[in-house]
């Protein structure tokens, strides 16, 4: 089979993941890579998604590239296209190239997969050395790129270990809602790598940066104190989950108040998204009417449960 994956069907999708790992080198690269895509399958799984997964030591240029394109026009115009890479990467000063069977996939091959995309958000993470050299060939609007290294740091990176962790670690959860965004996993995984670093004693060989919709970019360790960080506004990474939104419940009164509290989730994050687009006294009126909403809704849920318990 030249890749695994898990299917809604019958309606369009509003999640696809792609996740490519590369050739390893080494036995135990190999098993890493396998590992750390293992875990992101799981955690990626859900809802109106799917994921895709592509062995790049056994599969070719064209066949992965063919494999994604068929999966572009299954997915809704709002939703998001997730392309992960783990494995090993180079760059030459010209090129950037992840490492696989035969011809190696190229900076402009991840390009101009991006460019067939019309209307849904992207996200790109590239789990590899030399993994920044993807940023400037990569980044635009409504894309947000995290590559695990700067261009010339070239040894491989501990970065997507750490990643593979976030979407189950409760630290990785700034906000406590209970999910995972893309930027919580971001600052969790360049946290856990320089702490890493420390506890070996070691120089660090690799520093992770965030670039978000070719409008900001974090890529040092202060940028946890800027604002867009702190209260996750107008960064659309704040705002794409690892774990894709819950599947319909089984009873009805389940899936109603599952729904409502999905769509309120959805606001909050449209809004955090466009604070710049409101007043000050405007914007936090109506965030607060929003948490006042979710929060009526979770005790309404919290009742229920313990209405059916025993």
């Amino acid at each position: 089979m030249m890749l695994c994956s898990s299917t809604t069907r019958g309606e369009s999708l509003e999640r696809i993941s792609l996740i490519i790992t590369g050739l390893a080198g080494m036995p135990e690269y190999g098993a890493n890579f396998a590992d750390w895509a293992t875990r992101l399958e799981e955690a990626f799984q859900g809802g109106r998604s799917r994921v895709l997964r592509i062995d790049g030591s056994i599969r070719t240029r064209e066949e992965i590239l063919r494999a994604a394109r068929e999966e572009v026009g299954k997915l809704s115009p709002d939703g998001e296209w997730w392309l992960i890479l783990v494995g090993h990467g180079n760059y030459d000063g010209r090129r950037y190239k992840f490492n696989i069977k035969g011809p190696d996939l190229t900076d402009q091959d991840l390009a101009r997969l991006l460019e067939g995309l019309d209307g849904p958000r992207a996200v790109v993470v590239a789990g590899t050395s030399s993994a920044g050299a993807l940023v400037p060939a990569l980044r635009g609007p409504n894309r947000v790129v995290v590559a695990a290294t700067r261009e010339r740091e070239r040894q491989p990176p501990l970065f997507p270990r750490f990643f593979a962790e976030a979407p189950a670690a409760q630290e990785a959860d700034r906000d406590k809602n209970d999910r995972v965004s893309l930027l919580e996993a971001f600052l969790f995984s360049r946290r856990k790598v320089s702490d890493w670093f420390e506890e070996a004693g070691r120089i660090q060989t690799e520093h992770a940066i965030l670039d978000d919709s070719a409008r900001v970019q974090l890529a040092k360790g202060d940028d946890d104190s800027r604002e867009e960080v702190r209260q996750g506004t107008g960064l659309l990474a704040a705002v794409c989950y690892l774990d894709p939104a819950s599947g319909p419940a089984s009873l009805p009164e389940e899936r109603s108040r599952a729904e409502t509290r999905t769509r309120i989730q959805q606001q909050i994050d449209e809004l955090k998204l466009r604070k710049g687009e409101f007043e000050e006294e405007k914007y936090y009126r109506r965030l607060e009417a929003l948490m006042v909403e979710l929060a009526a809704g979770e005790e309404e849920t919290e009742d229920a449960a313990e209405e059916v318990q025993p």
